[in-house]
């Protein structure tokens, strides 16, 4: 009978880590990057990254400095990004950007454009 609860046991805990490890890969798998990268000459208040399923913000870009935005995406995705700097002034990509589950992409964010580049 002790042999039966120990087998039983080691079992259920195998199971757990297996369980625990195939979510984690998955999770993983299906995560998608943008990656903000300020060349403007002024701060950035927010970035909002809207995609297919939400949105993402990141806040706070001082000038010559970057912030990384993820989001959980299943195969093909659309985003656009909306740049509001320190002074109010806001732009907009110029159209719906194409990104995957696993993907990174650099976007370069000038005074008056954006810059998509893939990793």
């Amino acid at each position: 009978m002790k042999k039966f609860l120990i087998v039983v046991i080691v079992g259920i805990v195998l199971i757990g880590t297996g369980f625990f490890i195939g979510r984690h890969s998955y999770m993983k798998g299906n995560i998608a990057a943008i990656d903000i990268v300020n060349q403007s000459g002024r701060s950035i208040m927010t970035a909002t990254v809207n995609h297919e399923k939400g949105s993402a913000i990141a806040a706070n870009i001082k000038k010559n400095r970057s912030q990384r935005v993820r989001f959980f995406t299943h195969g093909p995705n659309r985003y656009s990004l909306k740049i509001t700097f320190d002074n109010n002034q806001t732009i907009y990509s110029a159209a719906d950007r194409d990104i995957r589950n696993g993907e990174a992409i650099r976007e370069i964010v000038s005074d008056s454009t954006m810059t998509a580049k893939k990793e």
